[in-house]
């Protein structure tokens, strides 16, 4: 090794290849005098600690709450031994329990449709913010609401969106509202508040994914003769898809599962399926209900993301063919 490095020695001014042989050198007396092997480090064992603690924290419970779905309600010891398909039946073929996830559905699609609108220009301006300072103060304020607790952003939407508070204040003193719109116990409500809380999710997303752009690429696009306009639409739209594709699929996951904002803004009028579990859960200790609830809200979840990243992907298999 001494004798391949020639330690203290100068290099030869000139010498072509020395800092290659010098390389060569280093790796194959790396390690004990051997050529260094990649089977020596094993990244695959780094991963058992967060498989185990995925599979005790996340998986366990799932499972348990799916098992208990297709067990009997029993009044005395909540969950049953006796294996059924009643609480799924029930759930598929009562009208309101059925009018419960469409509703949900409703409100999540509407949350990331919203999402994407505000989102895209919110973080294109952020691309082509010069100063880093401001970039990162704007980052700051955007970020704002993840940083609140879900709780105390609820109650502070009950105060603006009051028949006195500053929503239906700034409607009425604009002339467009003559008296306040009930805002509170209703969908409505609850969709303005969960774009506020969701939000920030998309625009960090399509931010992600615009600022992967390669800059040439525009640059070429304008050498080719492409107006800004066009520039926009055949390079970034299409390179920024794939982060709107992450934030459309995160929000929408997120306000599938929503709870807080549904159970403070809508109040008893308006039913998701989250609050739906928990009502059977704390309200009528019906475990095996809740858990078959839970198991159509994961299977819709599951669904309609697969159902969106497919609408997606050929998009963009689309748009490769027309180039």
């Amino acid at each position: 090794m001494r004798g391949c490095l020639q330690l203290g020695r100068r290099p030869e001014v000139g010498r072509r290849g020395g800092s290659e042989d010098r390389r060569r050198c280093l790796v194959r007396h790396a390690g004990g005098g051997g050529p260094v092997s990649a089977r020596r480090y094993r990244p695959d064992w780094a991963a058992v600690p967060v498989v185990a603690f995925l599979g005790v924290f996340f998986a366990l419970p799932i499972a348990a709450a799916l098992l208990a779905g297709f067990l009997k309600y029993d009044p005395i010891i909540l969950v049953g031994r006796e294996f059924t398909f009643a609480n799924y039946v029930r759930f598929l073929t009562d009208w309101f329990y059925l009018r419960v996830f469409v509703d949900t559905l409703v409100i999540a699609v509407l949350v990331t449709a919203a999402s994407v609108v505000i989102a895209y220009p919110v973080a294109l301006h952020l691309h082509h913010v010069a100063s880093s300072r401001t970039r990162t103060f704007l980052i700051l304020i955007i970020l704002l609401p993840v940083m609140v607790s879900y709780v105390v952003t609820a109650f502070a939407w009950v105060v603006i969106l009051g028949r006195n508070g500053f929503v239906n204040q700034a409607l009425m003193a604009t002339g467009l509202l003559e008296r306040p719109m009930a805002l509170l116990s209703r969908p409505s409500g609850v969709v303005i508040v969960l774009i506020y809380t969701f939000a920030p999710f998309m625009v960090m997303n399509i931010y992600a994914a615009l600022e992967a752009i390669d800059r040439s690429l525009l640059r070429a696009a304008a050498v080719l003769g492409a107006t800004p306009r066009a520039a926009f639409w055949s390079v970034t739209v299409p390179m920024s898809l794939p982060g709107v594709l992450s934030g459309t699929l995160l929000v929408f996951a997120l306000s599938l599962g929503a709870f807080v904002t549904p159970m403070i803004i809508g109040g008893n009028q308006v039913k998701t399926v989250p609050v739906m579990i928990y009502n059977f859960v704390s309200g009528v200790f019906d475990w095996p209900g809740a858990g078959a609830m839970a198991g159509l809200l994961l299977v819709l979840s599951y669904g309609c993301n697969y159902i969106i990243s497919l609408i997606f992907h050929r998009r963009l298999a689309w748009l490769k063919n027309q180039r």
